[in-house]
């Protein structure tokens, strides 16, 4: 969000960032996440813990992350899941998910000068295919062929392989 939206809106940018955050921890928390966790609630989870990882710098955002670590192994994502009997499309975004939150785990510790718990990244499921996120949809009977080129998933897959031992 630029000044302009902000202004529009009658609130400076750090107000805003503060406001969404208090009410995107309210919609959490609200949802029975940590009793019933879901898809859903764990990709939004994901997400606000990404941009929080920008704006805060205590320890908070690491701590949540290793809920959300939890909450995810909980519902079975650190599986493959297509051993689960789930469809290609359910078993792929899993994997990306489940990538996405054992990457920003591997990336706090460097902000808080902690060693690195790395039994998550060298003992999960395969990593996520290197293709566009329009080669996959909801019908799809059988994954796409990985792409060798760029893509828009190349650039986490190669965070998730510096950090794989």
């Amino acid at each position: 969000m630029n000044e302009q939206d902000a202004a529009d809106l009658s609130l400076n940018r750090v107000q805003l960032l503060e406001h969404f955050k208090t009410g995107l921890s309210n919609i959490l928390v609200g949802t029975e996440l940590l009793n019933q966790p879901d898809m859903p609630a764990l990709q939004a989870l994901a997400i606000f813990l990404t941009s929080l990882r920008v704006h805060e710098t205590g320890r908070g955002v690491w701590v949540l992350n290793g809920i959300a670590i939890r909450l995810a192994q909980s519902i079975g994502l650190h599986r493959d899941g297509t051993s689960l009997n789930l469809t290609p499309f359910e078993s792929e975004l899993r994997l990306r998910v489940w990538w996405h939150l054992c990457m920003l785990d591997a990336r706090s510790p460097e902000d808080h000068g902690f060693e690195l718990t790395d039994s998550l990244l060298n003992h999960g499921p395969r990593l996520p295919l290197n293709v566009n996120d329009d080669q996959l949809y909801l019908t799809m009977e059988e994954l796409p062929t990985e792409s060798e080129g760029w893509t828009e998933m190349s650039f986490s897959l190669e965070g998730i392989k510096v950090h794989i031992h």
